[in-house]
């Protein structure tokens, strides 16, 4: 190799990224490494006894759950329905039945079924343009609901006592076809519960 050339490329580096580059690498600590070790431990730990709960739900609902928080993700939700022209199509769970002429406002479409060995419901129910979802399950204490409806979602988790009280007729408000759909349910739901 020429003498020049070598000069001259050695002149185009910058001082500073040749200090950088020549600096010898830290490796992560032992107590970094120690410290990420019992972290990872601890959520396996957590998982395990049932202190952290995880739950993805047929539509794709996620919620992670620890005994005094819950967290809840409908960022990969997917509805279980699609509008085709003016008809509605019922779509989970490998479906496809023409609802349209079963539902509205006041009368949702059910579909039961199982999911990860628990008893689940999926419902719609709403009016054209207005179309709302929801999916029921049944875990070891309690009913979960999760529901996308009038512009907002939410979870509601009744317990033995909330659920035989019909509490979340107060919760739901105005989505009188969830209402009703909890209410044609209801015994089935309570049969799965301890008594409260």
């Amino acid at each position: 190799m020429d003498k020049e050339i070598l000069l001259d490329a050695l002149n185009d580096l910058d001082p500073e990224l040749v200090e950088e580059g020549a600096a010898p690498r830290r490796r992560p600590g032992r107590r970094a490494l120690i410290l990420a070790a019992a972290l990872a431990a601890a959520v396996c730990i957590m998982g395990a006894t049932g202190v952290l709960e995880r739950a993805l739900l047929m539509t794709g609902v996620d919620i992670v759950r620890t005994p005094h928080r819950a967290w809840v993700s409908f960022r990969f939700a997917e509805a279980p329905y699609t509008v085709e022209g003016e008809r509605v199509y019922f779509t989970a769970d490998g479906q496809h039945t023409d609802i349209t002429a079963q539902i509205d406002e006041n009368i949702p479409y059910i579909y039961e079924t199982e999911h990860e060995g628990r008893p689940t419901w999926l419902m719609v129910g709403g009016a054209p343009g207005a179309l709302g979802w929801a999916e029921v399950w049944a875990g070891r204490e309690a009913v979960e609901v999760a529901f996308q409806a009038g512009g907002g979602s939410g979870v509601l988790n009744l317990d033995a006592q909330r659920l035989r009280e019909r509490i979340w007729r107060e919760l739901l408000g105005d989505v009188s076809w969830l209402s009703a759909g909890l209410d044609a349910i209801q015994g089935e739901l309570e049969a799965l519960l301890p008594e409260p």
